[in-house]
């Protein structure tokens, strides 16, 4: 069993107030259509206590590759560890292949001792230039990027080669998956078998998480889901055949926790040992099925701890987020679920920890 630090992430927007109907007196808030025109919620009671909120689409930011388009154009910025090889024209002894050192300086001839770091390839060509000058007349220097460490990406899990790669140039997500020569297969009854959970499959950028639907994208050939990579990308595809349930928010060991048939939300939360004092018991977010199309539960526990309603059922590979609040939108409930877990499922998996971002307090 894996466990985290739970990261706490809170995403503000605008709101829209709407009553739903029937035996549990509950108000919900969802998100206006100003907010995200994509996003298309529906919210239902399907018992009392148990309120099914069905998330068409979530918002699609599939934003340029600015990361990619200044490096094209010149403007990337070198940094330590990057190779860079230089030459003046018309000579052959200044051909020199240089490694940016940990301080960000080269050391070049007639140029003498120069912070690369924080420049780009047109800028460092300049004061190479200038500094050559006072030593020849008018040298003409050239400056060809070899190897740019800083620019990698991650692809780690159901993979025949997971690992860092190069980013040169403009890679995408089906180049990322090639480059670490596939996904993972297995026999299942004398049949080659795909062992990756394209479902739960994600890319995590700065922190953030970037949809991106891997079962389309590699299934149906929906070539809009390839996106380019940035440099510092991390692509996740989970194996298919763990059988887990995620539990994350404000219980006293949030991890991951091997699913049983018929295992309920109370007794996901007695593995988790217990909500602590921060829980919001009446307002369990349960997420399930793919993170691009998710299936949205809120549960309130306090009735079924109280007798009044029955316990909820979950299914393997369900995503249990406990709340010190009330999300008062299916938008942010959402968000915040996905964004705390992939950021976890990353966290577990590279044993590193991310700086926690606290939700606010309730007044």
């Amino acid at each position: 069993m894996k466990t985290f630090r739970f990261l706490y992430i809170y995403t503000g927007i605008l709101i829209g107030l709407i009553t739903l109907p029937g035996s549990l007196s509950a108000t919900i808030l969802i998100a206006t259509p100003n907010v995200s025109p994509s996003l298309s919620t529906e919210s239902k009671e399907i018992s009392p206590g148990v309120i099914k909120l069905n998330n068409r689409s979530l918002p699609d930011p599939k934003e340029p590759n600015t990361d990619i388009k200044n490096h094209e154009s010149g403007l990337y910025a070198l940094n330590a560890g990057d190779i860079i090889e230089i030459s003046i024209y018309n000579r052959e002894d200044s051909d020199k292949m240089i490694t940016i050192d940990p301080s960000g300086s080269i050391s070049y001839m007639f140029a003498g001792s120069v912070k690369a770091a924080g420049k780009t390839i047109p800028q460092l060509k300049q004061e190479l230039q200038s500094l050559i000058g006072l030593s020849l007349r008018d040298p003409i220097v050239n400056i060809l990027p070899v190897e740019l460490k800083s620019r990698r990406f991650s692809i780690m899990g159901a993979l025949s080669n997971p690992g860092t790669y190069q980013l040169t140039g403009t890679i995408c997500v089906l180049d990322a998956i090639a480059m670490a020569n596939g996904l993972k297969t297995g026999l299942l009854r004398e049949n080659t078998v795909q062992l990756a959970d394209l479902d739960h499959a994600f890319l995590l950028r700065n922190k953030s998480y970037v949809p991106v639907n891997f079962k389309k994208l590699l299934h149906e050939g929906s070539m809009k889901e390839n996106i380019s990579l940035q440099a510092g990308d991390y692509l996740y595809i989970p194996e298919s055949h763990i059988n887990e349930i995620t539990l994350l928010g404000e219980v006293n060991a949030p991890g991951y926790y091997e699913y049983a048939d018929s295992l309920s939300v109370i007794q996901a939360v007695v593995l988790a040992k217990g909500f602590n004092n921060k829980a919001q018991k009446d307002s369990i977010i349960i997420l399930r099925g793919s993170l691009t199309q998710p299936v949205v539960y809120r549960v309130n526990t306090e009735k079924i701890i109280n007798g009044e309603i029955m316990d909820f059922v979950l299914e393997s590979k369900d995503i249990v987020y406990i709340p010190r609040r009330t999300f008062y939108s299916l938008e942010e409930a959402t968000k915040t679920v996905i964004t705390t877990f992939v950021q976890a499922f990353a966290t577990a998996d590279n044993t590193k920890l991310f700086n926690a971002v606290p939700e606010p307090e309730t007044k």
